[in-house]
Protein backbone atom coordinates (compact mmCIF):
# COMPACT_ATOMS: atom_id res chain seq x y z
CA UNK A 1 0.00 0.00 0.00
CA UNK A 2 1.22 3.56 -0.65
CA UNK A 3 2.55 5.34 2.42
CA UNK A 4 1.19 8.60 3.82
CA UNK A 5 3.77 10.61 1.90
CA UNK A 6 2.74 9.07 -1.41
CA UNK A 7 -0.94 9.68 -0.67
CA UNK A 8 -0.32 13.31 0.26
CA UNK A 9 1.74 13.83 -2.90
CA UNK A 10 -0.91 12.20 -5.10
CA UNK A 11 -3.62 14.27 -3.45
CA UNK A 12 -1.63 17.46 -4.02
CA UNK A 13 -1.21 16.58 -7.72
CA UNK A 14 -4.95 15.91 -8.04
CA UNK A 15 -5.87 19.18 -6.34
CA UNK A 16 -3.44 21.05 -8.57
CA UNK A 17 -5.08 19.47 -11.63
CA UNK A 18 -8.51 20.61 -10.40
CA UNK A 19 -7.22 24.13 -9.76
CA UNK A 20 -5.44 24.57 -13.09
CA UNK A 21 -8.22 23.05 -15.20
CA UNK A 22 -10.81 24.87 -13.12
CA UNK A 23 -9.08 28.21 -13.55
CA UNK A 24 -8.87 27.76 -17.31
CA UNK A 25 -12.53 26.66 -17.44
CA UNK A 26 -13.54 29.65 -15.31
CA UNK A 27 -11.73 32.15 -17.53
CA UNK A 28 -13.08 30.58 -20.72
CA UNK A 29 -16.55 30.30 -19.21
CA UNK A 30 -16.58 34.01 -18.42
CA UNK A 31 -15.40 34.72 -21.97
CA UNK A 32 -18.24 32.60 -23.34
CA UNK A 33 -20.71 34.43 -21.12
CA UNK A 34 -19.58 37.74 -22.62
CA UNK A 35 -19.24 36.60 -26.24
CA UNK A 36 -22.19 34.28 -26.86
CA UNK A 37 -25.59 35.83 -27.62
CA UNK A 38 -27.75 35.97 -24.51
CA UNK A 39 -31.00 35.72 -26.47
CA UNK A 40 -32.06 34.24 -29.80
CA UNK A 41 -32.49 36.61 -32.74
CA UNK A 42 -36.18 35.74 -33.08
CA UNK A 43 -37.29 32.88 -30.82
CA UNK A 44 -35.81 29.93 -28.99
CA UNK A 45 -36.48 26.22 -29.25
CA UNK A 46 -39.65 25.61 -27.17
CA UNK A 47 -38.81 24.94 -23.53
CA UNK A 48 -35.37 26.58 -23.58
CA UNK A 49 -34.36 30.04 -22.38
CA UNK A 50 -30.67 30.25 -23.31
CA UNK A 51 -29.80 30.70 -26.97
CA UNK A 52 -26.75 28.44 -26.87
CA UNK A 53 -28.53 25.42 -25.39
CA UNK A 54 -31.41 25.95 -27.78
CA UNK A 55 -28.96 25.98 -30.68
CA UNK A 56 -27.16 22.86 -29.44
CA UNK A 57 -30.47 21.00 -29.22
CA UNK A 58 -32.15 22.43 -32.32
CA UNK A 59 -33.79 19.73 -34.41
CA UNK A 60 -35.32 21.60 -37.36
CA UNK A 61 -34.20 24.34 -39.78
CA UNK A 62 -36.96 26.51 -38.27
CA UNK A 63 -35.26 26.22 -34.87
CA UNK A 64 -31.97 27.40 -36.37
CA UNK A 65 -33.69 30.32 -38.10
CA UNK A 66 -35.39 31.26 -34.86
CA UNK A 67 -32.12 31.35 -32.93
CA UNK A 68 -29.81 32.87 -35.56
CA UNK A 69 -32.42 34.78 -37.53
CA UNK A 70 -33.52 34.40 -41.14
CA UNK A 71 -31.97 36.09 -44.16
CA UNK A 72 -33.91 39.30 -43.56
CA UNK A 73 -33.57 39.43 -39.77
CA UNK A 74 -31.63 42.56 -38.68
CA UNK A 75 -29.99 40.71 -35.76
CA UNK A 76 -28.78 37.75 -37.82
CA UNK A 77 -25.29 39.04 -38.69
CA UNK A 78 -24.51 40.01 -35.11
CA UNK A 79 -25.98 36.81 -33.65
CA UNK A 80 -24.08 34.59 -36.09
CA UNK A 81 -20.83 36.45 -35.47
CA UNK A 82 -21.12 36.08 -31.71
CA UNK A 83 -22.21 32.44 -31.94
CA UNK A 84 -19.25 31.54 -34.16
CA UNK A 85 -16.72 33.33 -31.94
CA UNK A 86 -18.14 31.63 -28.87
CA UNK A 87 -18.03 28.26 -30.60
CA UNK A 88 -14.34 28.68 -31.42
CA UNK A 89 -13.64 29.53 -27.77
CA UNK A 90 -15.63 26.46 -26.76
CA UNK A 91 -13.11 24.20 -28.49
CA UNK A 92 -10.71 25.17 -25.67
CA UNK A 93 -13.40 24.94 -23.01
CA UNK A 94 -14.12 21.41 -24.26
CA UNK A 95 -10.60 20.43 -23.15
CA UNK A 96 -10.67 22.23 -19.80
CA UNK A 97 -13.81 20.87 -18.14
CA UNK A 98 -13.17 17.18 -18.96
CA UNK A 99 -9.69 17.59 -17.43
CA UNK A 100 -11.42 19.12 -14.41
CA UNK A 101 -13.47 15.93 -14.07
CA UNK A 102 -10.37 13.74 -14.31
CA UNK A 103 -8.72 15.83 -11.58
CA UNK A 104 -11.74 15.28 -9.31
CA UNK A 105 -11.59 11.53 -9.91
CA UNK A 106 -7.84 11.51 -9.19
CA UNK A 107 -8.53 13.29 -5.92
CA UNK A 108 -11.32 10.88 -4.98
CA UNK A 109 -9.10 7.87 -5.68
CA UNK A 110 -6.77 9.12 -2.95
CA UNK A 111 -9.25 10.71 -0.55
CA UNK A 112 -12.41 8.63 -0.83
CA UNK A 113 -11.43 5.17 -2.02
CA UNK A 114 -12.50 5.40 -5.66
CA UNK A 115 -11.20 2.29 -7.42
CA UNK A 116 -8.66 2.64 -10.20
CA UNK A 117 -11.10 0.96 -12.59
CA UNK A 118 -13.70 3.63 -11.92
CA UNK A 119 -11.07 6.33 -12.36
CA UNK A 120 -10.43 4.88 -15.81
CA UNK A 121 -14.17 4.90 -16.54
CA UNK A 122 -14.36 8.59 -15.58
CA UNK A 123 -11.33 9.29 -17.76
CA UNK A 124 -12.97 7.52 -20.72
CA UNK A 125 -16.16 9.52 -20.16
CA UNK A 126 -14.11 12.73 -20.01
CA UNK A 127 -12.53 11.88 -23.37
CA UNK A 128 -16.03 11.21 -24.71
CA UNK A 129 -17.17 14.65 -23.50
CA UNK A 130 -14.25 16.37 -25.20
CA UNK A 131 -14.62 14.53 -28.51
CA UNK A 132 -18.41 14.89 -28.64
CA UNK A 133 -18.18 18.59 -27.74
CA UNK A 134 -15.62 19.16 -30.48
CA UNK A 135 -17.77 17.37 -33.06
CA UNK A 136 -20.80 19.32 -31.83
CA UNK A 137 -18.92 22.58 -32.33
CA UNK A 138 -18.09 21.60 -35.88
CA UNK A 139 -21.78 21.15 -36.65
CA UNK A 140 -22.68 24.44 -34.96
CA UNK A 141 -20.18 26.26 -37.18
CA UNK A 142 -21.67 24.59 -40.26
CA UNK A 143 -25.16 25.63 -39.22
CA UNK A 144 -23.98 29.22 -38.89
CA UNK A 145 -23.21 29.17 -42.61
CA UNK A 146 -25.55 29.38 -45.61
CA UNK A 147 -26.68 25.75 -45.78
CA UNK A 148 -29.65 24.59 -47.79
CA UNK A 149 -32.48 22.86 -45.94
CA UNK A 150 -31.41 19.35 -46.98
CA UNK A 151 -27.83 19.84 -45.79
CA UNK A 152 -29.09 21.53 -42.63
CA UNK A 153 -31.27 18.53 -41.81
CA UNK A 154 -28.29 16.19 -42.07
CA UNK A 155 -26.16 18.48 -39.91
CA UNK A 156 -28.92 18.78 -37.31
CA UNK A 157 -29.17 15.00 -37.03
CA UNK A 158 -25.44 14.78 -36.36
CA UNK A 159 -25.64 17.71 -33.96
CA UNK A 160 -28.34 16.07 -31.87
CA UNK A 161 -26.28 12.87 -31.60
CA UNK A 162 -23.07 14.67 -30.59
CA UNK A 163 -24.83 17.02 -28.17
CA UNK A 164 -26.71 14.29 -26.33
CA UNK A 165 -23.55 12.16 -26.14
CA UNK A 166 -21.72 15.08 -24.54
CA UNK A 167 -24.45 15.93 -22.04
CA UNK A 168 -25.13 12.36 -20.96
CA UNK A 169 -21.41 11.70 -20.52
CA UNK A 170 -21.33 14.75 -18.26
CA UNK A 171 -24.41 13.73 -16.27
CA UNK A 172 -23.32 10.09 -15.87
CA UNK A 173 -19.88 11.19 -14.71
CA UNK A 174 -21.41 13.66 -12.28
CA UNK A 175 -23.57 10.89 -10.81
CA UNK A 176 -20.58 8.57 -10.44
CA UNK A 177 -18.72 11.18 -8.39
CA UNK A 178 -21.51 11.81 -5.88
CA UNK A 179 -20.99 8.97 -3.33
CA UNK A 180 -17.23 9.51 -3.28
CA UNK A 181 -17.53 13.27 -2.83
CA UNK A 182 -19.92 12.61 0.04
CA UNK A 183 -17.45 10.15 1.58
CA UNK A 184 -14.66 12.74 1.24
CA UNK A 185 -16.51 14.64 3.94
CA UNK A 186 -16.43 18.26 5.03
CA UNK A 187 -17.21 20.87 2.44
CA UNK A 188 -16.87 18.32 -0.37
CA UNK A 189 -20.37 17.17 0.56
CA UNK A 190 -21.74 20.43 -0.86
CA UNK A 191 -20.17 19.45 -4.18
CA UNK A 192 -21.78 16.00 -3.85
CA UNK A 193 -25.22 17.60 -3.45
CA UNK A 194 -24.71 19.87 -6.47
CA UNK A 195 -23.42 17.09 -8.71
CA UNK A 196 -26.32 14.92 -7.52
CA UNK A 197 -28.75 17.65 -8.53
CA UNK A 198 -27.14 17.89 -11.97
CA UNK A 199 -27.33 14.12 -12.46
CA UNK A 200 -31.00 14.18 -11.42
CA UNK A 201 -31.83 16.83 -14.00
CA UNK A 202 -29.91 14.75 -16.54
CA UNK A 203 -32.11 11.75 -15.78
CA UNK A 204 -35.23 13.90 -16.05
CA UNK A 205 -34.11 15.09 -19.49
CA UNK A 206 -34.96 11.60 -20.75
CA UNK A 207 -38.60 12.57 -20.12
CA UNK A 208 -38.40 16.26 -21.00
CA UNK A 209 -35.34 17.46 -22.89
CA UNK A 210 -35.35 21.04 -21.51
CA UNK A 211 -34.41 19.56 -18.11
CA UNK A 212 -30.86 19.67 -19.52
CA UNK A 213 -30.99 23.42 -18.96
CA UNK A 214 -31.66 22.89 -15.24
CA UNK A 215 -28.83 20.37 -15.19
CA UNK A 216 -26.46 22.89 -16.74
CA UNK A 217 -27.27 25.39 -13.97
CA UNK A 218 -26.61 22.77 -11.29
CA UNK A 219 -23.35 21.85 -13.00
CA UNK A 220 -22.23 25.45 -12.80
CA UNK A 221 -22.86 25.39 -9.04
CA UNK A 222 -21.09 22.01 -8.70
CA UNK A 223 -18.03 23.15 -10.63
CA UNK A 224 -17.70 26.40 -8.68
CA UNK A 225 -18.09 24.63 -5.32
CA UNK A 226 -15.57 21.94 -6.30
CA UNK A 227 -13.12 24.55 -7.55
CA UNK A 228 -13.37 26.36 -4.22
CA UNK A 229 -12.92 23.13 -2.26
CA UNK A 230 -9.72 22.35 -4.15
CA UNK A 231 -7.91 25.24 -2.46
CA UNK A 232 -7.92 23.49 0.91
CA UNK A 233 -4.73 21.92 2.20
CA UNK A 234 -4.04 18.31 1.15
CA UNK A 235 -5.35 16.02 3.88
CA UNK A 236 -7.72 18.62 5.36
CA UNK A 237 -11.18 17.26 6.24
CA UNK A 238 -9.94 13.74 5.47
CA UNK A 239 -12.54 11.19 6.63
CA UNK A 240 -11.49 8.70 9.24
Amino acid sequence: MPDVGDRSRDEAVALRTIRVAGTIALVLGLALLVVLPAEPAVENVPGFTTAVLGFELASTPAHVAGILGGAGTPERARTVRRMMLGTWIDFLFALAYPTFYVGIAMFLEVRAGMRRGLLLVVTALAVTMAVADGLENGELLRLCGPLDVASMAESLARLRSFTLTKWYAIFVTSGLLVPFLWHAGGRWRWAALAFGGAATFGALSGLTLPAIEGGSMMLLVAWVVTYGCSFGRPGRDRPE
